[in-house]
């Protein structure tokens, strides 16, 4: 997964974007150096998913304990929103402390 990831930018709460680039306070971070080594759970949402909206706190329970424990372990937030404020509002508000693909990202498709 890392290796299919590794040319790609993915967000995260942690990160900012500032013309374009994900920059951490370390610096940039590509998906392969984010993955590497790490399961990798692949999580299709939408805000519009009821069941998904319903989902996402038991994924967040699950994701903390195991990072809590120690576990190599990362979750990429695939959207299926309509539009990147859907997206990012969705992701911000909702989702646990995890990766997105970027919605613009022709990956996605």
């Amino acid at each position: 997964m890392a290796e299919l990831l590794k040319d790609i930018r993915l967000l995260n709460k942690k990160w900012f974007s500032f013309e374009g680039n994900i920059k951490q306070e370390q610096g940039t971070v590509s998906g392969e150096e984010a993955l590497i080594g790490k399961v990798v759970c692949l999580f299709f949402s939408a805000a519009w998913c009821t069941p998904c909206q319903h989902f996402v706190p038991m994924l967040k329970e699950v994701y903390t304990e195991l990072k809590n424990r120690g576990e190599a372990l990362e979750v990429v937030f695939l959207s299926f929103d309509k539009t990147e404020e859907e997206m990012m509002a969705y992701y911000e508000h909702q989702h646990g402390d995890w990766l997105a693909l970027k919605f613009s990202d022709p990956l996605k498709k």
